[in-house]
């Protein structure tokens, strides 16, 4: 019976140590964070823990407050900042669902749409225009124009951005005329940042490549270990492209 309940303990602690193994553990060195499972680190990938996805690059750290290579934005924490569900499963949106550009005649009436890309990229909404995608942005839309893929809700439409993350906000709607600290997203050495803030005196469209001394109020790149501040009025739009701010709600 003795050896019964040897070996009955020795199975226990077995199994236990297996599950500690095979449930991860997260290990942190000057350079960042890296997660290590199943005897190796996760690389080049993504990975869901507790719930939440995280991509680590080709040397094991995990990306945060930046777009990984296949276009995701991830937050400060690393988590993978998903479209919020009120928006998405709006009725009032129109989404193409294809690669590619599509032309917007008889597809999305003529209007003011809030546009989330289906993968993030830094390339213009509209063909024609300079206003570029990445995660929330304004855009305006004409019945002839060359629309790039992803879903549009109505600007009118009652929405709460993540004004903590990069992306194109309306002063006096979602964030508070005011000046504004920006700082530049660090790079994790896998691809080139280049932090920009450009602030549009209205809404962004096609016309903004012909005429953008008209449109555009200010543009330029944020340093990338030091601060600038922004100062912004009702109306204007500000469009931050691997950068962040401390916007404050109206």
């Amino acid at each position: 019976m003795k050896k019964l309940y040897v070996f009955l303990a020795s199975s226990i602690l077995s199994c236990v140590l297996s599950i500690t193994a095979f449930a991860g553990e997260w290990k942190q060195d000057n350079s960042g964070w890296k997660y290590y499972n199943d005897n190796s680190y996760i690389e080049n990938s993504w990975k869901e823990i507790n719930g939440q996805w995280y991509y680590f690059n080709e040397r094991g750290y995990m990306l945060s407050d930046t777009t990984t290579p296949d276009g995701y934005a991830v937050g400060k924490s690393g988590e993978w900042i998903q479209p919020k569900q009120d928006i998405i499963n709006s009725s009032e949106k129109y989404s193409f669902d294809s690669d590619g550009l599509w032309v917007n005649k008889n597809k999305i009436p003529e209007g003011e749409y809030i546009y989330y890309p289906q993968i993030a990229t830094k390339e213009p909404i509209v063909k024609g225009s300079s206003c570029i995608a990445g995660n929330f942005n304004y855009i305006k839309l004409y019945s002839d124009d060359i629309v790039k893929t992803g879903t549009y809700i109505p600007a009118s439409k009652s929405v709460e951005l993540d004004i903590s993350h990069q992306g194109m906000f309306l002063v006096g709607k979602d964030i508070k005329a005011g000046t504004y600290n920006l700082k530049g997203v660090e790079s994790d050495g896998s691809k080139l940042v280049i932090p920009t803030c450009i602030v549009y005196n209205s809404i962004p469209s096609k016309n903004d490549e012909t005429a953008p001394q008209k449109n555009v109020s200010k543009d330029f790149s944020v340093g990338k270990w030091t601060r600038n501040t922004i100062t912004v009025t009702d109306g204007q739009y500000i469009q931050l492209i691997d950068a962040s701010a401390d916007f404050v709600r109206p």
